[in-house]
């Protein structure tokens, strides 16, 4: 008996401790003073900072580890490029002289187009990183920036190279969306510009986390971002 007591007044203080997190309200005033704009630029150069510190390092003592690192990603990334658009050749570059392709075609087409490039250049920044780590180049600060640094790259890209197959600004023909071209061009932008600034505000989450920043940077970041995102989906 004692022990399910026990149990039950730990069940009860985790709902109230829930409830208590849910309805809390938080105050934002110190993350949109004129303080922020000064903390957020002196983090920036505690950035730019360590990472010129760490490539001139690496460039000055590390340099063939470096370039071994890099070229082992690259052929690894081209094989799988180039590879991929000789068995899907048909499908990543569409015909542009057929005037009604099917939506099946289409649909196709905007699949490999998208998947075979964003695979290709996610696989050379990973391998990168991964061959970078194995090389022993990467300093216990530097790696998380790199790692969150490669997956916006990879996030943006893909993001851009998925609306760019869906909407065909200058392929109407093989269009997914029934849009015009004016219109495709300017969603296109629209995505691309969501995507980064979604990037940032995540690669900026870990800067802060590296260098154990204020709470009120996190905030501002994620609140420009937000609005940023509101504004251009509205």
């Amino acid at each position: 008996m004692r022990i399910k007591t026990v149990i039950e007044e730990i069940a009860e203080l985790r709902r109230d401790l829930f409830t208590r997190t849910l309805s809390r309200r938080y105050d934002i005033s110190a993350a949109v003073s004129t303080d922020v704009l000064g903390e957020f630029t002196q983090e920036l150069g505690r950035v730019y900072t360590r990472v010129s510190a760490w490539l001139s390092f690496t460039v000055k003592y590390r340099l063939k580890p470096l370039l071994l690192a890099t070229a082992l990603a690259s052929i690894a990334a081209l094989a799988l490029l180039f590879g991929g658009r000789r068995l899907f050749d048909d499908f990543v570059e569409p015909d542009r002289s057929e005037q009604n392709p099917t939506y099946l075609s289409r649909l196709a087409t905007a699949l490999f187009s998208t998947l075979i490039p964003s695979v290709s250049y996610g696989t050379f920044l990973v391998l990168s990183y991964l061959f970078l780590d194995y090389f022993n180049l990467l300093r216990s600060d530097i790696a998380p920036l790199l790692w969150s640094l490669f997956s916006v790259i990879i996030l943006v890209y893909f993001v851009y190279r998925l609306a760019r197959a869906i909407l065909a600004p200058r392929r109407p023909n093989w269009r997914l969306l029934p849009v015009r071209s004016q219109a495709a061009q300017w969603l296109l932008v629209l995505a691309v510009v969501t995507a980064v600034a979604t990037g940032f505000d995540h690669f900026m989450d870990q800067v802060y986390s590296v260098l154990g920043s204020q709470l009120s940077l996190t905030v501002a970041t994620s609140l420009v971002a937000t609005v940023v995102v509101g504004l251009l989906i509205m």
